[in-house]
């Protein structure tokens, strides 16, 4: 082992155990109380898909991918404190997985040295703070960071590959938190005006560099094709259920209405007591929250 290895794992080390150390004292000090920042409703969700063998449909507030990973941890007879516990020490190890992901990410635009240090400061600026609670934040981080990478890739050298492995990377993190489609809305119109701008000498993926105007566009639609088609294969069974039982196909309570609303008491008052969890609210038209 040369002294340049040794040193690289001994700041390895060195940085795990300070990462554990100050997220398990975030978690022991800070996350104390599992009502907070709505880790109950999680450690809810996660009982239902572990009592119901994953047969919850859910309440279209909260995506399924977190709690459907902690339903794997929640054992018959256990109380609440112990799965609020075993969900705090899952989201450290989660933290390492997320930080090693980002630091693959950075190492495909970045030198070894530079890459590390960014996601060192991934890790102790927000991974500590956020790793012991009972939320889907740290996972959604790591994922909507790959698929920022995965889009702007797709963009500047467009191939079906990075479509297809964009639109499964997009289906899974809107999953985890409803977030994307704005992600999607924006980037497949670039991808179609990439085409249309591309010049000679950029950046252009196999077989599509020779290609006139007329085709590139075609080439980028085919790939944004791909892009929402691996998406919509990724989370039909969820949205096919949104529309059978809440009336649309990406129902969710949160972009749905109570984003549309000034305030949670307006909320509260609004579509959630007319039933927004279990269906349309069952209220007028005209009183029920929108863009326009």
């Amino acid at each position: 082992m040369t002294k340049k290895t040794a040193a690289i794992l001994l700041l390895v080390g060195a940085a795990v155990a300070l990462f554990t150390w100050a997220a398990t004292r975030q978690g022991t000090l800070v996350n104390t109380d599992m009502h907070a920042v709505d880790q109950s409703a999680y450690m809810e969700y996660a009982k239902e898909l572990a009592r119901t063998n994953f047969d919850y449909v859910g309440r279209r507030n909260r995506m399924p991918v977190y709690p459907g990973l902690m339903a794997l941890f929640h054992r018959d007879g256990m109380s609440d404190e112990a799965f609020f516990r075993r969900g705090k020490q899952v989201g450290i190890v989660l933290a390492f997985a997320m930080s090693l992901l980002v630091f693959l990410v950075f190492r495909r635009v970045a030198k070894p040295l530079d890459a590390g240090i960014a996601t060192l400061v991934a890790m102790f600026a927000v991974f500590a703070y956020k790793a012991p609670y009972f939320q889907a934040d740290i996972l959604f981080y790591g994922v909507g960071l790959l698929l920022f990478y995965l889009l702007v890739t797709l963009i500047r050298r467009p191939e079906w590959r990075t479509a297809a492995l964009a639109g499964v990377t997009a289906g899974v993190g809107h999953l985890i938190k409803a977030s994307v489609l704005p992600t999607l809305l924006l980037a497949t119109p670039l991808l179609i005006i990439r085409g249309m701008t591309r010049g000679q000498n950029d950046e252009a993926g196999p077989g599509s560099a020779s290609l006139r105007q007329p085709r590139r566009v075609l080439h980028n639609a085919a790939c944004a094709l791909v892009l929402l088609g691996c998406f919509l294969v990724v989370v039909f069974p969820y949205i096919r259920t949104s529309k059978e039982r809440f009336g649309r196909y990406f129902y969710n309570v949160n972009s749905t209405f109570y984003m549309w609303y000034d305030s949670w008491d307006e909320a509260e008052r609004g579509t959630k007591a007319h039933g927004d969890r279990d269906g349309w609210p069952n209220m007028p038209a005209d009183q029920i929250p929108s863009f326009r």
